[in-house]
């Protein structure tokens, strides 16, 4: 196995993570980069109500050298990779850190991993895997796709900037792996601030590795599903069930991604639904927006079509 593939097995032995963990259609990375101690625990919690539910063979925790102290315990079990040593903690560089290692283990740029797709989704997020495996088969991974739900930040004397929603999570191609490579090192290094501003940290770190790829590819995050019908995205974890709960129940196994949820009896009740709504065989996961030419606005009135053509396109063949 490619050496960068160093993980840690269920019983703490230092050890390479099997190769063929890498090579499926979806790979899920998720970060494990806790900076305060006392939350630890916490994040323990929520990664193994994840592998008691949606877990798959190709999802990772992927978390600082060194880690914080108690976290690889709170991880055991899991399948975990480092990031290099010299990797920042400052919330902007850290999100471009870790999507140039996540896309330097394929072999689109010289590791051995073989995904078609890499999400990058946090601890608090349920995935909803075989139906967002599913969606994403529409598309060609071959080609280069930077996908997500939008969302709007807004600065003054500069025009409203999308990027994607950290809680529905950051899905990228085979296709642009080498492209996501090259920019984020360069942005790395020509990185002019990595400081968060007050009120940004739960997103900022989405928002810089966005800039760069709008700066040096001219790139935007496309939406790729129904936002109304494909994904529960609230900030606040009550909110967030009161809206999961209103969902109808024969359309949950429709859910792509429902976030934020702030404990694993959360992560175990939209499990149980999703898994009870996918007995009804007979529902078309097919969200409004798909029958018609939808359009995306801002606060301002500035407006883009619902998807890109390439993926109404998809969507609709």
């Amino acid at each position: 196995p490619d050496p960068r593939l160093k993980a840690r097995t269920h019983d703490g032995a230092v050890d390479h993570a099997d190769a063929m963990a890498l090579a499926a259609a979806l790979c899920i990375f998720i970060p494990a980069l806790v900076q305060d101690e006392a939350k630890v625990s916490d994040f323990g919690r929520m990664a193994q109500a994840i592998r008691q539910t949606w877990l798959t063979n190709s999802t990772f925790f992927v978390h600082p050298s060194p880690p914080p102290t108690g976290l690889l315990d709170e991880l055991k079990g899991l399948q975990r990779l480092a990031l290099p040593e010299d990797a920042a903690t400052s919330w902007g560089l850290r999100a471009l850190h870790f999507w140039k290692h996540a896309v330097s283990l394929m072999e689109e740029v010289g590791g051995s991993g073989k995904c078609d797709w890499i999400m990058k989704v946090p601890v608090s997020s349920y995935v909803n895997v075989p139906t967002l495996e599913n969606r994403l088969s529409c598309f060609n991974a071959s080609d280069s796709f930077y996908l997500g739900v939008p969302t709007v930040a807004y600065s003054p004397g500069q025009e409203p900037f999308m990027f994607p929603n950290q809680l529905g999570g950051v899905i990228i191609s085979r296709g642009f792996f080498d492209h996501v490579a090259a920019w984020t090192d360069y942005c790395m290094r020509h990185a002019d601030s990595t400081d968060a501003p007050y009120g940004a940290d739960g997103f900022f770190e989405d928002y810089t590795f966005s800039m760069c790829l709008s700066d040096l590819g001219h790139l935007t995050v496309s939406n790729y599903a129904d936002m109304e019908n494909s994904f529960v995205l609230f900030e606040r974890p009550n909110q967030t069930m009161q809206m999961f709960q209103k969902h109808p129940d024969t359309l949950k196994q429709c859910l792509l991604v429902v976030g934020q949820l702030e404990s694993p009896l959360q992560v175990s009740f939209v499990h149980e639904k999703i898994a009870w709504s996918k007995w009804h065989t007979s529902i078309p996961c097919i969200g409004e927006s798909q029958m018609g030419r939808f359009s995306i606005s801002d606060a301002y009135g500035n407006a883009k079509a619902y998807y890109d053509e390439r993926i109404r396109l998809a969507l609709y063949y």
